[in-house]
């Protein structure tokens, strides 16, 4: 094979693996079209779905995230309209999270 031929081959295989990336990069965002929201929302929200209230701390354990991930992504659900914050009667820190009834999701 002559260098040219290698080069093209070079080529192609990094045109093919940038939009193999960008894809992956994108994927988790596709739910927004169809639903409003992002693919880690949608995720946040099913397993909030699951339990009647949920304390951010077993949420983070549950979805393996850092805390300030958790409730960027939760502070938009809560804007969205799909989960409503209560303070915890017994220590104010502690944040519960509610699903809310929102038309199409």
């Amino acid at each position: 094979m002559s260098r040219v031929g290698k080069t093209e081959d070079i080529s192609e295989t990094v045109r093919a693996l940038r939009k193999i990336f960008r894809t992956i990069e994108n994927y988790p965002y596709e739910g927004s079209s169809s639903f409003g929201i992002t693919g880690p929302q949608l995720w946040a929200f099913k397993t909030i779905s699951q339990s009647e209230r949920l304390i951010l701390g077993h949420l983070r354990k549950k979805m393996y995230l850092y805390p300030s991930t958790v409730m960027r992504v939760i502070d938009r659900l809560e804007g969205n309209g799909l989960v409503r914050r209560r303070d915890s009667k017994c220590n104010k820190k502690k944040l519960k999270r509610r699903n809310t009834k929102r038309e199409g999701i």
